[in-house]
């Protein structure tokens, strides 16, 4: 029996808009004439989706702020996971870099997950990274390994370009764990992530994880 994530990879696999067309590779895009087909089932070129990205709905936002979390100032707009690993292998000094160094720059940071097409009414789910970057607890979760288990088995299927994060505004970034800590669980409360256990925190490593009856 399939989970219920499992279906949904299936569908959005489904739904995707051809990229090219039959050929010997016995790939299932409808107008290929050559056995030199270029789509991304032969060629193993990712391809981003045609719209442009958008989160789920119901984000926290920066006016729900009071005085006990006052650094909230709300989540980034949403970057594809593939254009975070290219700022990223751009190098420290490139312009793709410093314009996402929220997701690249190390320290206690907390982010935000949404499978691009999946994912409407809530974000797939909101963690925290304690000393690493955003981008490389994204590529634990993608890799499955270090990372969360449910959320790797929910994005393995998936291009990185399908893979939306968004970074949250705090008015100190880089902040200590225990106060990180606070905004992510006031976040998980508020939108109530697809994977969202009020019993289980996790931070970086399974070694790490903390369960509370």
């Amino acid at each position: 029996m399939y989970s219920l994530d499992e279906e949904l990879d299936a569908f959005v696999s489904r739904i995707l808009p051809p990229v090219g067309g039959r050929c010997a590779s016995g790939c299932t895009c409808r107008n290929c004439r050559s056995e030199q087909c270029r789509c991304a089932s032969c060629s193993g070129i990712e391809t981003a989706p045609v719209r442009n990205p958008r989160a789920a709905r119901g984000q926290t936002s920066p006016r729900a702020a009071g005085s006990q979390l006052p650094g909230w100032q709300g989540w980034s707009a949403p970057v594809r996971l593939s254009d975070i690993v290219a700022g990223r292998d751009a190098g420290p000094n490139s312009t793709q870099a410093r314009a996402l160094s929220s997701f690249i720059a190390r320290g206690s940071r907390v982010y935000r997950i949404t499978r691009f097409g999946i994912d409407r009414d809530r974000a797939l789910s909101i963690g925290m990274t304690r000393s690493q970057s955003i981008v490389e607890r994204m590529m634990q979760h993608y890799a499955g390994r270090g990372g969360d288990p449910a959320v790797h088995a929910a994005i393995r299927n998936l291009p990185q370009s399908r893979i939306l994060v968004q970074a949250a505004n705090l008015t100190r970034q880089g902040m200590h764990p225990r106060r990180a800590k606070l905004y992510e669980n006031w976040l998980q409360d508020r939108e109530r992530p697809i994977l969202y256990n009020a019993n289980t925190t996790s931070f970086e490593n399974a070694d790490d994880s903390h369960h509370y009856a």
